[in-house]
């Protein structure tokens, strides 16, 4: 009937819990009394920037015509840890010395088995935080993998596996206290690297991508490039597409 309609003006008044007048309150991580120490890495120093829709880490690239290479990662995986070792230690620092146009962009695609989805919504605050620090935080991050795997997390809780990560990052010399601010939970269950990991993996889903890592070239999966692929193999696979 005409009274049980809403009219636009009364419908535009609803709000939802989130745009409400009420501050959210953020529930931060524990403490830890002493950082540890990450292990030594190699610096890529590599250019961190942000990628369209910000959806990815974008590393390189600087034209129209950049040849782009997704990698879809987990902070947690092994087979993710020989790829992004090789990209970032060889490959992408021969790509640079050549003067190739190409970009590497890093989507991180937890899975559900592991501690995965908190370290690596770790790596994408330490993006937001200390964009320059985010390369040598995954490296540091792929070396300690045992200290996130399913057994070494069994009793730890999300905010638990925060506060080592970023001990880690503080270890590199990340600010602690901002980093841990993009970590605590709002009212809505939600920090400031939800929506971020979120985007990352409904795009991993929307690609297909079913397991780490997953190679994609200028957006198109590509299997032939298998995670133990040496220097040599990747270059042989780019230099045509250069």
């Amino acid at each position: 009937s005409p009274s049980s309609k809403r009219s636009p003006a009364s419908a535009s008044r609803r709000r939802s819990p989130a745009s409400s007048g009420k501050k959210n309150k953020r529930i931060s991580p524990p403490s830890m009394s002493s950082a540890p120490k990450p292990p030594p890495v190699k610096s890529s120093k590599a250019t961190v920037q942000s990628a369209p829709l910000n959806v990815g880490v974008r590393v390189g690239g600087r034209s129209l015509r950049t040849l782009e290479i997704g990698l879809y990662i987990d902070l947690c995986c092994p087979y993710s840890k020989m790829m992004f070792e090789t990209v970032f230690q060889q490959v992408y620092p021969r790509l640079v010395q050549k003067g190739k146009d190409v970009a590497f962009i890093m989507y991180h695609a937890p899975q559900s088995w592991s501690a995965s989805l908190a370290v690596n919504e770790v790596a994408l605050a330490v993006r937001q935080v200390a964009p320059q620090k985010y390369i040598d935080f995954c490296m540091t991050i792929f070396q300690v993998q045992e200290k996130f795997s399913a057994l070494a997390t069994y009793n730890s809780s999300r905010a638990q596996i925060h506060a080592i990560a970023a001990g880690f990052a503080s270890g590199l010399g990340v600010n602690r206290t901002q980093l841990l601010s993009q970590l605590g939970l709002n009212r809505n269950g939600e920090n400031r690297a939800s929506s971020a990991i979120r985007s990352s993996c409904l795009f991993a889903l929307q690609n297909g991508v079913r397991a780490t890592p997953t190679v994609t070239v200028n957006g198109l999966v590509d299997h032939v490039i298998f995670h133990d692929w040496g220097h040599a193999e990747w270059m042989k696979y780019l230099s045509p597409l250069l």
